[in-house]
């Protein structure tokens, strides 16, 4: 996603946070650095994680760093001020939280992780130069080396998703999948997620916000698992499967739930299931019984090691 610069505009923070990071720390002392005589410069940075850039004017004060929008920075109530203060302790505690996200309340003076614990796992936001990625147990939910997590979950989706289907999204993750499904034209997004911890992080997320507003989109809380067995026949054009890892979800990779794939799914419609890395220990282990189990289900089906999956079709004629 093309990130946007504002210039001359008011900063409008996501649900009155802003959002700060180790990285952005970084960025204001080496900005600083380059101006130590004045003790001020300009800045061109993110309060919300990437999403939009903007221009500020940054200064080293005793209390910490003074960040300065003359348009103004909207901290939410309808309270708009022209500078927020990153006092001393915050950047304390930004420090020693690398790549941890902290939602930040000028308007309380409070500043909150963005972490969650749950049955199902603890999820956390992670930083990227980016769109966020999400951890559950320190395990990444996307691929984040030599790609973003957004382009990580375009890949998921370009290929098989076209205008005027209806798609299964069988786990929401922080709703990329089903947002980037829907900007290709897909009718109805139907997206399940059974951790609540998840769905939290997702709703802090400033990426995430479309997942929440789109009419196309149906978020669902509960398992997939046992969702897909209501769905009729045929009711979806293509399918998007990116579950945790099988530690956490070996439901997901089950014969049972692959036979419900493949019902639910149209004749000439295509699931893309995301596996991992084929080349990784998991992958030699798993891979070849993944793909028997879904050609036992009736797929055909192509390993697609770029992308770190199996494109599955279901073959026939409507």
């Amino acid at each position: 996603m093309k990130k946007v610069i504002c210039n001359m505009a008011k900063t409008l923070l996501y649900k009155g946070y802003a959002f700060f990071h180790s990285e952005l720390i970084n960025n204001f002392e080496l900005t600083l650095n380059k101006h130590s005589k004045s003790g001020e410069a300009e800045i061109v940075c993110s309060l919300d994680l990437n999403l939009t850039l903007q221009n500020y004017k940054i200064q080293k004060a005793p209390e910490g760093y003074i960040l300065k929008n003359k348009y103004g920075i909207n901290i939410g109530g309808g309270e708009t001020v022209e500078e927020i203060t990153i006092n001393h302790k915050l950047v304390e505690l930004l420090q020693n939280e690398d790549n941890k996200i902290f939602a930040v309340d000028f308007k309380n003076l409070e500043a909150r992780p963005v972490h969650f614990a749950s049955e199902f796992g603890n999820v956390k936001l992670v930083f990227t130069e980016d769109a966020p990625t999400m951890e559950i147990d320190g395990v990444k939910m996307h691929r984040s080396q030599g790609i973003s997590p957004w382009q990580d979950s375009a890949c998921k989706v370009k290929d098989i998703v076209k205008r005027g289907m209806n798609v299964l999204d069988t786990c929401t993750g922080l709703g990329y999948t089903a947002i980037i499904s829907v900007r290709q034209g897909a009718k109805s997004v139907y997206s399940f997620e059974r951790n609540p911890a998840v769905l939290k992080t997702a709703a802090l997320n400033p990426w995430s916000a479309e997942f929440f507003t789109a009419p196309e989109i149906k978020s669902n809380s509960g398992s997939v698992f046992d969702a897909i067995k209501s769905f009729g026949d045929g009711q979806f054009d293509a399918i998007v499967h990116d579950p945790p890892r099988f530690s956490h979800a070996g439901e997901l990779y089950s014969e049972e739930f692959y036979d419900n794939a493949f019902r639910v799914l149209q004749f000439n419609g295509k699931m893309f299931h995301y596996i991992g890395d084929p080349d990784s220990a998991f992958g030699k282990k798993h891979f070849g019984g993944i793909n028997k189990r879904l050609r036992d289900a009736g797929f055909d089906t192509t390993i697609s090691k770029k992308n770190y999956g199996i494109i599955c079709e279901k073959r026939g004629f409507k």
